[in-house]
This record gives structure tokens, C-alpha cells and sequence, in this order.
């Protein structure tokens, strides 16, 4: 079945924003199923910079941190400080600072250490806070590409492919610097459920940030952000020398330094862009997958249609059953925040988008610097209200486009998500048209979410769309 956009209450078509980019990171092709494979486990690589909003288009270029003449630089800090004191809350400030310029690639690890050190000073420094749960994820994907070698190695076409891939990676000056972060680990990784399983973690730890941005949303946050500027900047290097002591090398020269203030609706608003990714992930996770990787071997192409790649997959034990119900206990809450954030941001419209509309600087200084613009949401409330319906386990009615039309449906959230399919063949027996294309299910209601078993009619259509489609 092709992409169906959701239109809410009044026919808006509503995205939830989120692109994985894994195409633009890896320079291997798009459509490769090792690409499929380590895609989820890629978005990882850069999230921390994704989550902060890190790039010249989005934050200020307040000032650029000029070459000097020494390239390294030794920061002693006196760790045996009675904590909480104003002495070592000076010093915890300071371990911050450098722990936020280390947020790079090939130095997350010592940049969550040092934040980390930095709370053991003064447990309220919120700066340092921020950096230890924004890198905290990252950590949980150390060695990654080392570990799912078990995985490829199944397919001697993809692993061959797998080793490929990742000479090409080091080939890359961009990504040779963090290269040694996502290998350095054991061949640990076996099956789909068990590399699933370190995402779990990642999307746990991704949860813990998410709160936090709640939990300090009325605090007044600068962050600060530093870009290489050409492809043959040396790599960034911090090493502790001795307790309190660290060595950063080359993390100061050629490089950009980017500053956003953050108030409590550039919190509301991350906190937005961390949920979306947390979403994203779980569903990832909610499933088991084994098996596939081996599966996909019979796929002979893009282009198989449905049944071809149902009499493919199906038979595979293990593949479709219900892993965790935590994307399910995470929904609820995602599409409640967002009703909150949205009436507030409607409510502040005058401050948080001064022109009206998306604009450099609009927001002079901050992190969201272009404007947080509720006004572009069209139809907002009536959209907004369906979703707060859809959070609260009301029953909803909304509208789908699919393919030369609009259908209305019966949303029961409620349902769905308190008890989700113990295994996606329960949604069978599926039948398919005489192109090989989806028409049903045996349950119209897709597990409860389509009320009225308006998911068959849905299927029914797009399969003749399809079919027609086909035949031209």
C-alpha cells in the first residue's frame, strides 16, 4: 500500500516532520539493504547535534573561535572540592563549558565524562546537566557498527557490502574523526532483536532527556555549538591526563562557534524535536525483526509486489511479534505535549513569531532563532483537538487522504494502544487482488484503531488504484 497522509477533522494533512537522513550520511547507495540495516542505528551517529539544533542555518553565529598559536591546551580542575561550595560550583561551571565544546563526534564519550564530573561539584549546574543527558544516548552506541557484524555476516553479498560501506566511512575525512567510536566493540550482536534491544536503550535514555527538558523548562540555558570549518580540520582530541586533568587537542583552531539562548519555548520546542525522534525509534523496537536480514535475501528487488514479498517474509519465525508496548505507552503522552506546546505557542504568538512567519533571526539570538510559528499549523485547533481527543483515549473523528480521495474515519486511540496486535499475523489472513497488491485483513480494525473496520475499505481502494495503476 502506498504512503496514506493523515488529514485531521478538516481535510490538513498533517507529517510528523521526522526524516531519518541516512542517505545523506553514508556514502553508499540509498536503497542497499545494508543501508536498511544500519540506517536506524545511523541516525544515532549525529543525534546530538539533531537534538540541539546545531547548524549555522538554525543557531546564531555569534562569534568564530580563531586560530591560535598553540593547538593544545591543558584544563586543570580541582575535583577534591567540597561540593556545592561556591569554589567548586566556579569549577563545575567550567568543566560544563568544556564538556559542551566536546560534543562532537569522535569526543562524545569524554564530553559526557566531563559534564558528569562537573555535577559531582555542583549537582544543579544545569548546563552540565543538559550535556550529560544529551550525550548519554550516544554512549549506548559505542562499537555499533563492530557489533552487528554477526547480522551481515549471514549474507556473504552484504557483508561484502558491510565492509564496503565501512572503508568507504573511513575514507570520508567527515567521518573518520568518530569512526573509531562506532567500531570499537566485540561482534556481540546476533540477531535482529538483540541489535533492536541497543536501540531500546538509546530510546530509554532519549526518554530521560525529553523529561528533563520538562523538568527545567523554566530555566534560562545559553549553548553554545562549534563547526569545523573545511573537511582537513584536525580532529578534535581530549584526553585525562590525571584526576582533574585534560589534554584537549586541536578542538579550539578552524572552527565556528554558534550560540542560542534557550527559554522556556525554545525547552517546549526541543523537547518537540526529541519526542518526534523517540517516536521514530520506538517503533522500531516494538516488533521483532529476526530473521529478516537472512529473508530479505529472496527479495529480488524493489519493485516485488505485496503477496511476492508476503510469501517472502511470512514464513520466518520470529518476525512480527510484539516486543515491548513502550511506543504505545509513549503516544499518548507525545500528542499531549504537543497540544500543550501548540496553545502556548498560539497564546505567545506575538513573541515567538514576531514576523509571522519562519525568518533569519526572527528570534534574534535565540536557539530557535527563525521563530517558533504556531500560526503556520493550518486549521491548528481543529487539529490540535483531534489530536487531544486521540491523547486522552477519546474516540475521534478524522479524515485520511489515500490515493484520488478522502476518506472519513473512526479513531479509537483507547483501544489500540491498551492492548496492540500480540503479533502482526493476528491482522490475517491478508488477501490480495490479481495484481498481487493488499486488498484486506481479516481485522478491518487494524487492532482497534479503525473503529468501524474503515481499514478495509481503505485497503480495497488503494489495491485498484494500485492495480489500475499497473495495467496504464
Amino acid at each position: 500500500m502506498k504512503h496514506v497522509a493523515v488529514t485531521l477533522e478538516n481535510g490538513t494533512q498533517v507529517g510528523n516532520g521526522i526524516t531519518a537522513q541516512v542517505a545523506e550520511a553514508v556514502p553508499t547507495k540509498s536503497h542497499s539493504a545494508i543501508t536498511r540495516l544500519l540506517g536506524t542505528i545511523a541516525i544515532g551517529g549525529t543525534i546530538a547535534a539533531n537534538l540541539m539544533a546545531c547548524s549555522p542555518s538554525s543557531m546564531s553565529n555569534s562569534s568564530s573561535a580563531s586560530s591560535i598559536a598553540l593547538d593544545q591546551v591543558t584544563h586543570t580542575f580541582n575535583r577534591d572540592l567540597k561540593p556545592g561550595t561556591p569554589e567548586a560550583m566556579v569549577v563545575s561551571d567550567q568543566m560544563g563549558r568544556l564538556a559542551e565544546q566536546l560534543v562532537r563526534g569522535n569526543t562524545i564519550v569524554q564530553a559526557h565524562k566531563i559534564a558528569f564530573q562537573a555535577l559531582e561539584l555542583n549537582q544543579y549546574n544545569v548546563h552540565a546537566q543538559f550535556i550529560e543527558k544529551l550525550t548519554a544516548p550516544q554512549l549506548e552506541l559505542k562499537g555499533i557498527y563492530t557489533r552487528i557484524k554477526p547480522i551481515v555476516s549471514v549474507r556473504k553479498d552484504k557483508y561484502k557490502e558491510y565492509s564496503k560501506y565501512l572503508k568507504g566511512l573511513k575514507d570520508v575525512v567527515a567521518y573518520k574523526d568518530s569512526m573509531s567510536f562506532l567500531l570499537d566493540g566485540q561482534p556481540d550482536l546476533h540477531t535482529e532483536s538483540q541489535a533492536q534491544a541497543v536501540i531500546e536503550k538509546y530510546v530509554e535514555k532519549v526518554d530521560e532527556l525529553r523529561d528533563w527538558l520538562k523538568e527545567n523548562r523554566k530555566n534560562d540555558l545559553t549553548v553554545n555549538f562549534y563547526e569545523p570549518v573545511g573537511s582537513e580540520v584536525p580532529a578534535c582530541r581530549a584526553v585525562e591526563k590525571a584526576r582533574g586533568v585534560w589534554e584537549v587537542t586541536n578542538c579550539t583552531n578552524n572552527v565556528l562557534k554558534f550560540t542560542g539562548k534557550m527559554n522556556m519555548a525554545d525547552f517546549e520546542a526541543l523537547r518537540q524535536v526529541v519526542a518526534g525522534v523517540q517516536v521514530y525509534l520506538a517503533m522500531s523496537t516494538a516488533y521483532t525483526a529476526d530473521g529478516a536480514f537472512k529473508a530479505a535475501a529472496k527479495l529480488r528487488d524493489e519493485n516485488m509486489t505485496p503477496i511476492e514479498k508476503y510469501k517472502a517474509l511470512s514464513p520466518v519465525k520470529g518476525i512480527g511479534q510484539l516486543r515491548n508496548t513502550k511506543l504505545f505507552v509513549l503516544l499518548p503522552k507525545v500528542m499531549s505535549d504537543f497540544v500543550v506546546g501548540y496553545r502556548v505557542a498560539k497564546k505567545l504568538d506575538a513573541e515567538l513569531c514576531p514576523r509571522g512567519n519562519d525568518s533569519h533571526q526572527s528570534r534574534e539570538g535565540m536557539l530557535f532563532h527563525r521563530g517558533i510559528c504556531a500560526n503556520k499549523l493550518q486549521d491548528g485547533d481543529r487539529i490540535i483537538a483531534t489530536l487531544d481527543a486521540l491523547a486522552r483515549g477519546q474516540v475521534t473523528v478524522a479524515k485520511m487522504q489515500i490515493t484520488n480521495a478522502e476518506v472519513e474515519v473512526t479513531l479509537d486511540s483507547k483501544t489500540f494502544l491498551r492492548k496492540p496486535p500480540q503479533d502482526l499475523r493476528e491482522l490475517g489472513p491478508y488477501k490480495f487482488d490479481k495484481c498481487g497488491e493488499l486488498a484486506s485483513l481479516s481485522d478491518g480494525t487494524g487492532g482497534g484503531l479503525f473503529a468501524n473496520g474503515e481499514l478495509n475499505s481503505i485497503l480495497d481502494w488503494e489495491s485498484k488504484q494500485n492495480c489500475a495503476a499497473e495495467k496504464q
